[in-house]
């Protein structure tokens, strides 16, 4: 007797929470305003280079955006003196086609859109990783990420996002930029 009323107890209390969890997830779907357009020539982009430390050239970071047509349009910032006035297009190169189909068949633009990764600012010596989803007029709508983010379907989107880059020619065209930028400003 004492088993089948624990059995009745466990049985009410798992349709209890099952009907708890769908109004909440109802009432979190009604709530959410509907999803913008997605750019239809971005995927996304990623910073590239800069540190964390060092002095001011170490930290400039450049911005790398994946095309949907297969290509990564390459940015560095502009300056005057030590003010950034702005980014400029350095260049664009090919991707690879088999990893850009695997980065199109792992990004999902809606779930990264509504994702907000924890992050971890308790760490004094990390990283920040982000990734841009754009609009349909190619303007931001959103920057996933920060410092030391802890979701680990966030962090699988932005390796495989990364993987696909042509490093050795972005380093390159990093290097070069940066080190222009110093003869420019008599570093």
């Amino acid at each position: 007797m004492k088993k089948c009323i624990c059995i009745i107890i466990i049985l009410i209390m798992v349709c209890s929470l099952t009907a708890c969890g769908n109004r909440m997830k109802e009432a979190f779907e009604t709530s959410m305003e509907p999803l913008p357009e997605f750019s239809d020539r971005y995927l996304v982009s990623s910073n590239y280079g800069g540190g964390g430390w060092g002095d001011f050239y170490d930290c400039i970071s450049g911005e790398v955006r994946l095309c949907k047509n297969g290509t990564i349009e390459f940015y560095m910032p502009e300056y005057d003196g030590r003010t950034m006035t702005g980014m400029v297009l350095v260049d664009t190169l090919p991707v690879d086609p088999e990893k850009y189909a695997k980065v199109e068949k792992s990004i999902d633009l809606e779930e990264l859109y509504t994702l907000d990764p924890e992050l971890d600012e308790n760490v004094c010596d990390g990283y920040s990783r982000t990734l841009t989803v754009y609009g349909k007029d190619d303007h931001v709508l959103k920057v996933c990420g920060g410092y030391m983010p802890c979701n680990k379907r966030f962090n699988e989107m932005y390796q495989i996002v990364n993987e696909c880059y042509p490093k050795e020619e972005l380093s390159a065209l990093y290097d070069a930029w940066i080190e222009a930028l110093k003869k420019e400003n008599n570093f």
